[in-house]
């Protein structure tokens, strides 16, 4: 989903920290032959847990995903605060299975709670640490959890939320006392 809005300049920071490092791809050249990008090494030592990674970074007051199908990159979202996933072309993360709901489930982001998914009506059920979802209700989501669609697993990993709230709470304004 794209916002009317111009993207904050947290956002571009936020950006920043996704793209290549130097150390890390000169690393990852002799090690693999594959350009290193900031999650990559954290991927490396995950890859027996789940098929998929969603790494979802907060950037104050809006935020963006970014997919990894093992090593590979899948895509990032634009920056937002809510992505449909699901089997559609014109969802936000694309998974092209049959057990997919065309319209499976949407990640949200609220920069007080953080990161929750929720079940949009999917056939095949969405679920969070083998937990299904009932339809609608709002789960928010911790660094490690994993969700799973239908049978498809997707282990979150959660970047800048707590910093967002931290930011949000000290720029909000005081109650007066009489």
């Amino acid at each position: 989903m794209s916002s009317s809005t111009p993207p904050h300049r947290e956002d571009f920071n936020s950006l920043e920290r996704l793209k290549p490092k130097p150390s890390e791809s000169a690393a990852a050249s002799e090690s693999d032959g594959a350009q290193a990008t900031a999650i990559d090494p954290t991927v490396r030592q995950l890859l027996w847990i789940a098929s998929y990674y969603l790494q979802a970074v907060a950037t104050g007051r809006t935020a963006f995903l970014t997919l990894q199908r093992q090593q590979q990159p899948v895509g990032t979202t634009e920056v937002g605060t809510s992505w449909i996933i699901g089997r559609n072309a014109a969802c936000a993360i694309v998974l092209p299975y049959a057990s997919i709901s065309r319209l499976h489930a949407a990640i949200g982001y609220c920069p007080q709670h953080g990161f929750y998914v929720l079940d949009l009506g999917s056939k095949n059920g969405t679920y969070v640490n083998r937990h299904r979802l009932a339809l609608l209700r709002k789960q928010f989501l911790q660094d490690g959890d994993t969700v799973t669609l239908s049978t498809i697993a997707i282990l979150v990993m959660l970047s800048g939320w707590k910093q967002a709230e931290t930011a949000a709470s000290s720029l909000a304004p005081t109650a007066e006392v009489d």
